[in-house]
């Protein structure tokens, strides 16, 4: 064997005859321990420098992510899907009507989506996005003023929806079956808009409260809420760190939690079903229903979190423990 310098990492390939790596007997005279060690450590400072490279990358894979600000100011056709923007994670307009772009109004007064008194829908432009796996949800929504009458269905939420639960496709009857949505519902009998709890549902015809607590919105604010969601690819559905903060008249500042569920498992059998059983994927899901007190919504994301690299870290060092007590053990054999 061709003898390497001593600071080369003098690996070898396995042997044909053992399918083991070869013997120290075969090696370690013509490369010595210091090229060994420096192998080994060389090896496990690359893997931890890989892992905190992933680390130190985006971290998450973006669904959707759009606030607005680089979407052109127009009307867009939410019944045939409207791209919103030439990107793929702004989304499409997606609902029943039209619903526009704003340049100013948003939060901390940026551009923002819905004016008038229409529904406002968003999906990913992508409709196989594996729902299995957990995908965390956020929105930003403005309580609009002057939305009093008691039809207890105000709505506003995301989740998941297969393609016939979105262009074209309304919250109020049609479509349940195709659509898993986590957000807040004005409670029947409320006496306005302003009265909401956390629900979860597949339209307005067919939903379900996930607390009997009332939180009472503030006409002119912003609010954001967030949440979890993973399925476990039969019929259950995991709502986790659900969270609805007041974000004040601008948007831009806390000021306080209106209120936050632990975790939630939930099995429905009036919504969401087809679901249970859809292969394939599904589009990501954001609706406000402004008619019912939702004036606006910004700032909507959809993001699955990649796993930490500890890990990788962890088997890594442990890699190089192993290889350097393997080292010492021939040294004095």
């Amino acid at each position: 064997m061709k003898s390497l310098p001593t600071n080369s990492c003098p690996l070898q390939a396995p042997s044909r005859q053992t399918g083991r790596v070869q013997a120290k007997s075969e090696f370690l005279p013509n490369h010595g321990m210091s090229g060994l060690m420096r192998c080994g450590w060389g090896l496990g400072t690359a893997a931890i420098f890989l892992a905190l490279s992933v680390s130190g990358a985006s971290g998450q894979t973006v669904i959707l992510d759009n606030n607005f600000d680089s979407v052109a100011v127009a009307s867009y056709n939410q019944a045939t899907g409207q791209s919103l923007g030439t990107t793929a994670t702004l989304g499409n307009a997606t609902y029943i009507n039209s619903a526009s772009v704003v340049a100013t109004g948003g939060v901390g007064n940026s551009a923002r989506y819905g004016n008038g008194n229409t529904e406002m829908g968003v999906r990913s432009r992508v409709g196989t996005w594996d729902f299995e796996n957990k995908t965390e949800f956020s929105m930003y929504f403005k309580h609009g003023a002057g939305f009093t009458a008691n039809y207890g269905d105000a709505y506003v939420g995301a989740g998941w929806a297969l393609a016939a639960g979105t262009d074209g496709s309304n919250l109020y009857s049609n479509n349940t079956a195709d659509r898993f949505l986590v957000g807040l519902m004005g409670p029947s009998g409320a006496a306005n808009y302003s009265t909401v709890q956390f629900a979860a549902l597949g339209g307005l015809a067919s939903r379900q409260s996930l607390s009997s607590s009332n939180m009472t919105l503030t006409a002119g604010n912003w609010y954001k809420l967030s949440f979890g969601l993973d399925f476990d690819g039969t019929n259950t559905w995991a709502i986790t760190g659900l969270s609805l903060d007041d974000y004040g008249t601008t948007g831009s500042t806390l000021v306080g939690n209106m209120g936050t569920l632990g975790t939630i498992n939930l099995n429905p059998t009036a919504f969401g079903v087809n679901l249970d059983t859809a292969t394939g994927g599904a589009f990501a899901y954001f609706a406000g229903n402004r008619g019912r007190g939702i004036d606006m919504l910004d700032n909507l994301s959809a993001t699955v979190p990649e796993p930490a690299p500890w890990g990788l870290i962890a088997l890594s060092l442990t890699t190089v423990v192993v290889f350097r007590r393997r080292l010492s053990k021939f040294a004095q054999t």
